[in-house]
């Protein structure tokens, strides 16, 4: 392992305003970003999570949305319901998306304080890397 440039989940001063998840026991979390138009151009991002630990908040964010590992680093245990929606910039989704000329809504960073009480920052930390020193053809048996 070695520090890489991650993003770190963490609570911010005034508390989380994560609620608990009101699912069954044995309910499968859903993560699904939904991209929709904006009226003047570019995008907006709705992402209803329910029955989500932010572990795989932190998992779903660092596969499809950001550029870089993503860390929770919050300690809070169980499982929300929340509603997060904000508009991506060009560091989000691989720069895929139109960019918002006008955008409605706020920041990924900024959303997350106002919506969930969750900092999201840039930092270091400890990544799993995968070192291949050497490919050799298979020989013949």
């Amino acid at each position: 392992m070695g520090a890489s440039p991650v993003f770190a989940i963490t609570v911010t001063k005034g508390g989380s305003k994560l609620k608990p998840s009101t699912a069954p026991p044995g309910t499968l979390p859903e993560l699904i970003n939904t991209i929709y138009p904006e009226e003047k151009g570019g995008v907006r991002v709705m992402l209803p999570a329910r029955n989500a630990t932010i572990t795989q908040f932190a998992g779903m964010m660092q596969r499809t949305v950001l550029d870089r590992s993503v860390l929770d680093q919050t300690g809070l245990p169980g499982t929300y319901d929340f509603d997060l929606e904000w508009t991506p910039d060009e560091n989000q989704f691989s720069g895929s998306l139109p960019r918002s000329v006008e955008p409605t809504k706020p920041s990924l960073f900024v959303a997350m304080q106002e919506q969930l009480g969750l900092r999201l920052e840039a930092t270091r930390g400890p990544v799993q890397v995968l070192v291949i020193d050497r490919v050799a053809r298979p020989s013949e048996n």
